[in-house]
């Protein structure tokens, strides 16, 4: 889990920079940027994908849930 959540924040970093990059900036850097997101954003998504989803139920609410898991690999309600 921390891994995905690693990859998730360099795909937002490089995103981040893509966004604020300006014309006069350096071209050649601004390209491996760009790849090195779209590569990180393709292993994020596979990588998730590949991630079970959880079935169990929340001791907050008590309702049976279908989660994502935090990054210590407990679920998370999408509830609560």
């Amino acid at each position: 889990m921390i891994a995905q959540y690693a990859l998730e924040e360099a795909v937002g970093h490089l995103g981040a920079a893509i966004m604020q990059s300006l014309p006069s900036d350096d071209q050649i850097i601004m390209d491996h940027v760009k790849a090195a997101h779209a590569i990180l954003t393709v292993v994020s998504r596979a990588q998730r994908a590949m991630t079970p989803a959880v079935t169990f139920r929340c001791p907050i609410c008590a309702e049976t849930a279908v989660a994502d898991r935090d990054l210590d690999g407990s679920p998370i309600c999408p509830k609560c």
